[in-house]
């Protein structure tokens, strides 16, 4: 049987953070799937672990355009084939749903950064899936900063790879991202 690991998260936008932990599970080998939570934007769900997951300004791209994102950008991982990869709706906040989009038998990694990442790791564990802690890196890129530096007109395009670039860039209809809470001012490092 082929072995699978499964990577997964909103990709709202997909960032050079994503595009590490990517890289991390090509690294195992095998095939991988990269799972895109929330893939249905009209049904979303609140977790109380994370304020902002279920907000719609927090997820602003389709699947589709999140699908493209991660497309365009396989050929920035290296050892990464289309082949070797797939990608899949993963409805993370149902796990009556969970053997529905994945192997039984795959490994998921799961970093942990935020509370959000501790939850879904101990969700996968107690539902007896095979789970593996990424640890958490607290000077990480994050799609809320990089939907901040989009709202106040900075240099987003630091924080994404070049596919996810092209992605946005091709977009029939911008985004808006209104200047909320969600979006302070305060800025980070680019990599």
């Amino acid at each position: 049987m082929t072995r699978w690991t499964v990577v997964h998260g909103r990709f709202q936008p997909f960032h050079l953070g994503h595009l590490e932990y990517l890289g991390l599970a090509v690294e195992r080998g095998g095939h991988v799937l990269v799972g895109i939570t929330n893939p249905a934007l009209g049904r979303l769900a609140v977790e109380h672990t994370s304020g902002h997951r279920h907000r719609k300004d927090a997820n602003p791209y389709t699947y589709f355009e999140r699908a493209e994102m991660i497309t365009g950008s396989l050929p920035e991982v290296p050892g990464a084939t289309a082949a070797a990869v797939r990608i899949v709706p993963f409805d993370v906040s149902d796990p009556a749903v969970w053997d529905d989009y994945l192997p039984r038998g795959a490994l998921h990694l799961v970093t942990l950064n935020e509370p959000w990442d501790q939850e879904k790791y101990e969700r996968f564990r107690a539902a007896g899936y095979a789970v593996e802690a990424v640890p958490g890196n607290p000077h990480r890129v994050t799609a809320t900063e990089v939907r901040r530096r989009m709202a106040h007109g900075e240099d987003w395009r630091a924080l994404v790879p070049r596919g996810t670039a092209r992605v946005i860039d091709g977009l029939p209809t911008p985004r808006e991202f209104p200047r909320t809470p969600l979006y302070r001012s305060e800025s980070i490092e680019a990599p």
